[in-house]
C-alpha cells in the first residue's frame, strides 16, 4: 500500500505536504497509520532520502508507538495516584 493509503484521510494533505519539503536528508516524525482491520495507531517514522539505482528515493523506517504510548498513559495515572495518596495523607485521612 501507498504512504496516502494506510493514513487517515485527513492526514493526508500534511503527508504530501512532507514528501515536498527536500530540506534535509534525514527526518523523523510521529504520524497516525491506518492498520487493516481500520485501527489507527501512532508510529515513528525516520526516512532518508539517497540514492537508488540513480534515482532519487527515500528510505523510512517505522516504528509502532502503540506499547510505549500506553505504557506511558499507564505510567501517568499510577504518577497521579501516587501524588493523591500523598496529598490524602498529608492531610490525614490515611
Amino acid at each position: 500500500m501507498a504512504a496516502d493509503q494506510i493514513r487517515p484521510e485527513e492526514d493526508v494533505a500534511g503527508l504530501l505536504k512532507a514528501f515536498e519539503d527536500h530540506s534535509s536528508n534525514y527526518r523523523e516524525r510521529v504520524w497516525r497509520h491506518r492498520k487493516k482491520n481500520g485501527e489507527l495507531i501512532h508510529v515513528k517514522v525516520v526516512s532518508f532520502n539517497l540514492e537508488f539505482d540513480g534515482r532519487a528515493a527515500r528510505l523510512g523506517v517505522i516504528e509502532d508507538l502503540t506499547e510505549r504510548m500506553k505504557a506511558e498513559q499507564r505510567a501517568l495515572e499510577s504518577e497521579k495516584r501516587y501524588q493523591a495518596l500523598l496529598i490524602d495523607r498529608e492531610r490525614g485521612g490515611g
